[in-house]
């Protein structure tokens, strides 16, 4: 599939290209815990450990934070392509 398809290009207003999705990891900053969250773009992986910290903390992560010490999941195929 090409690199400009749908499947691994977020569109942003009116069409805008962001980012290629690239499925990205987190390790939770939070004393005592070893969660790592996995998730196949950035906004998703937002979105999975703001879920996290406030369930499981009950507390909040800023998004700059969490994209900072994020780190891309290493492998041939990890554009976050759907498995479906």
């Amino acid at each position: 599939m090409e690199l400009g398809s749908d499947k691994f290009v977020q569109k942003g207003p009116a069409g805008a290209t962001l980012a290629p999705k690239v499925a990205r990891q987190y390790q939770c900053l939070e004393a005592g815990c070893d969660e790592e969250i996995v998730a196949p773009d950035e906004a998703s992986l937002i979105e999975a450990v703001q879920r996290h910290v406030a369930d499981k903390h009950d507390s909040f992560e800023l998004e700059a934070v969490i994209v900072d010490m994020s780190t891309e999941v290493e492998g041939e195929d990890n554009r976050g392509e759907d498995d479906g």
